[in-house]
């Protein structure tokens, strides 16, 4: 009988309503960093065509046009984000709400038209730019933090070959915060100390830079 009333009531549902919102977590509002405004957004798509929902990070834009990226993720070091931002070396970091969810965090960002950095230099990357990823380096570094994936897709670079470093997920304090437990050792080599729970160490965040400048293909 459950069956039967279940396949009644489908049958006539008009499919043609239903909106593409379904795909997206239901949080469309936030409160921006600085101004105290509570900012509405639409949900777009996926950062990455190709995700299929295995990571929850959006293209959205604002009421007023703006185009914005939403994450929601587990852990985020706000204070690693927001020194690079104040450099210009990240996005500019309009929210970090740990209200909202019991395990997530939603993380808000201006929108970066860049291209990941192996994408953009699939032959030989021009030393301003390498210069930039360094800089971006020795200011987490000066504030004993590890940036721990410097990887090319968390290395952006704009079409003006300027650096802007997203995802910081893994970011923390050197010799006291850990890497995730659910670190690929699959389809990545990582260096010698990067393992499941092992301590962040600012010699690791120097061998994958010595990785990114040799164009090595263990850190795509």
């Amino acid at each position: 009988m459950g069956i039967n009333e279940l396949e009644d009531f489908y049958s006539r549902l008009d499919f043609t309503l239903v909106s593409d919102a379904r795909l997206f977590p239901h949080v469309t509002s936030f409160t921006e960093r600085g101004t105290g405004r509570e900012v509405h957004f639409s949900y777009e798509s996926y950062v990455d065509p190709n995700n299929h929902g295995e990571k929850a990070v959006f293209i959205a834009s604002t009421q007023d046009g703006r185009k914005i990226v939403v994450k929601f993720t587990e852990v985020y070091n706000e204070e690693a984000h927001s020194l690079l931002a104040a450099r210009g070396l990240a996005p500019r970091l309009l929210s970090c709400d740990r209200s909202r969810f019991s395990d997530f965090v939603m993380i808000v960002m201006d929108y970066v038209d860049g291209k990941q950095f192996f994408d953009r230099y699939p032959d030989a990357t021009p030393p301003g730019v390498l210069d930039e990823v360094s800089k971006a380096l020795e200011i987490l570094h000066e504030n004993n933090l590890v940036f721990g994936d410097l990887r090319s897709p968390n290395v952006l670079v704009t079409d003006q070959h300027h650096v802007q470093l997203v995802d910081f997920d893994w970011c923390g304090r050197a010799g006291e915060e850990k890497y995730p437990a659910d670190i690929n050792l699959v389809d990545i080599e990582w260096p010698e100390g990067v393992v499941p729970g092992g301590l962040l160490m600012v010699k690791n965040d120097d061998e994958l830079f010595r990785r990114l400048k040799l164009r090595e293909t263990s850190v795509r």
